[in-house]
């Protein structure tokens, strides 16, 4: 049963290694590569003003990319939006966010 979060071409981290070996029906095996092809990425885009009083206000977004992708809706599925929010203002570094859209 594959697991729960990925897609076809991501395969979860405990299986990742430099090589594999697939068997045949017939029997036969041979060597296949077990480390993934597209390179996993995560972007994180901040878009805002600086008011006069040195405020910021603006829109976050972050992307995941591959492996990433995987792991973070691996780490994150069982969290609410509340506590995302708390670990993702705790990357941002003292920033605040006031409205999370979907």
């Amino acid at each position: 049963m594959p697991p729960k979060f990925t897609i076809p071409g991501v395969l979860p981290n405990y299986t990742l290694n430099w090589s594999g070996r697939v068997v045949s029906r017939d029997g036969t095996c041979s060597e296949i590569k077990m480390m993934p092809a597209d390179v996993a990425m995560e972007r994180t885009v901040l878009m805002g003003s600086l008011a006069a009083d040195g405020s910021i206000s603006g829109k976050a977004r972050r992307n995941f990319m591959s492996q990433e992708a995987f792991s973070f809706r691996e780490a994150h599925s069982t969290q609410d939006n509340e506590n995302y929010l708390k670990l993702f203002e705790n990357e941002l570094n003292k920033f605040r966010i006031t409205l999370l859209l979907p």
